[in-house]
């Protein structure tokens, strides 16, 4: 995995933290805007334990059909104001 971009403010280190392998830098390393307020609320509807926005453990007690009736419930009730 390479990364090639990070939100203002964040450090390669601090990304490289988060990792139990050593993370390769683009040489070409460049900054994103952080994602909007609304696109935040969206993925937090859709992944409400966290797993790929961040911010919470997963729960390794937890095993898979909890899991995916925890995901479904939070997918079934999703609804996208269009």
């Amino acid at each position: 995995m390479i990364l090639h971009a990070l939100y203002p403010g964040v450090a390669v280190e601090e990304v490289q933290s988060y990792l139990s392998w050593n993370l390769r830098v683009s040489s070409k390393l460049t900054t994103v805007e952080p994602p909007l307020q609304e696109e935040v609320n969206i993925i937090r509807r859709l992944d409400p334990n966290g797993i790929f926005l961040g911010g919470k453990s997963v729960n390794k007690e937890e095993d898979f059909e909890e899991f995916y009736e925890k995901m479904r419930n939070a997918y079934e009730s999703f609804s996208l104001p269009l």
